[in-house]
């Protein structure tokens, strides 16, 4: 990660996430970006006309600053130290959501944080919550922050399928392990619907079916140990291959990461083209954020 970026919107969800947000950068040593949108409708002769308009546009601008530098300091109280490393953005583009769709594409190489808060299922269906069209439309790693326990996260659960690439959540998991002193823990759940899924099988190729299931829960089991040994003199690391029980992925990991209780779950999300290739992970992430009243971190 090279830079981290806030969304800032006066919210109480927002200070948390602002407070989440200067923690890491001071942790992981890396460049802070607050970022603030107001929009509002305007006649296009207004802005071809200028004068009083622009004077009035540009006091606006300045006593947004002003309040987002006064909620910034707030929130940390080394603020006036930090000030000048951090990078202050006001925007009239777009509305606070769609504005931050822009810094959601700008590589894997910044971490974007956004606060999380709930909303009913009118709304999600209407035009979907601000994080869910940042994970499914974005580039970068999102961290939804939901409560303050991700300040210095000392738990850290890290949902895997063992069979496709999810690099991304494992190995930003270790590099925050590695600097918070937090303990991984890798959850995989092993059931016949990923094979029907990955392999096509037909119902009624049982013999073959039982063999590449066992077959493919050999390579999962293969696969957890070979991280172990590779991570697992870096930091804390644990990991467990649990069977399925017949509910879905989202619903049985909703359950496990409700009892451990972690501070983070990292999740490996993809976007919407790769979902249907990539299953169950992009359908279950999503279910996830919605649910879970821990913070989550989606690699990319």
């Amino acid at each position: 990660m090279k830079k981290i970026i806030v969304g800032v919107d006066f919210s109480s969800e927002s200070r948390q996430a602002l407070n989440v947000a200067i923690n890491w950068s001071r942790v992981l040593n890396l460049p802070l970006k607050v970022v603030h949108s107001f929009h509002f409708a305007v006649d296009p002769a207004l802005e071809i006309a200028g004068g009083k308009f622009s004077d009035l546009k540009n006091q606006l601008k300045d006593q947004l600053h002003q309040n987002l530098t006064s909620f910034c300091s707030e929130v940390s109280s080394d603020w006036e130290q930090e000030a000048g490393q951090v990078e202050i953005e006001i925007s009239f583009e777009a509305p606070y959501e769609f504005h931050l769709q822009k810094y959601a594409t700008t590589g894997p190489d910044n971490l974007l944080v956004v606060g999380s808060r709930g909303h009913g299922l009118l709304h999600r269906f209407a035009i979907g919550s601000t994080t869910e069209k940042l994970i499914s439309r974005g580039s970068v790693p999102v961290l939804s922050v939901k409560n303050s326990n991700v300040f210095n996260p000392k738990k850290i659960l890290v949902p895997m399928t063992l069979q496709q690439d999810e690099s991304s959540s494992l190995l930003l998991a270790i590099e925050l392990a590695g600097l918070f002193g937090s303990e991984v823990e890798i959850i995989h759940i092993h059931g016949p619907a990923h094979l029907l899924f990955e392999t096509g099988f037909p119902f009624n190729d049982w013999d073959n079916f039982s063999k590449q299931e066992k077959r493919l829960k050999q390579l999962a089991q293969e696969n957890l140990q070979e991280i172990l040994r590779r991570y697992g003199q870096m930091i804390s690391l644990s990991g467990r291959i649990l069977e399925s029980d017949g509910r879905s992925d989202g619903k049985m990991l909703l359950d496990i990461i409700e009892k451990e209780n972690p501070d983070l779950v990292c999740l490996s999300a993809f976007s919407n083209q790769q979902r249907e290739s990539l299953w169950p992970m992009g359908h279950t992430a999503d279910f996830l954020v919605r649910r879970l009243q821990c913070s989550v971190l989606l690699g990319k």
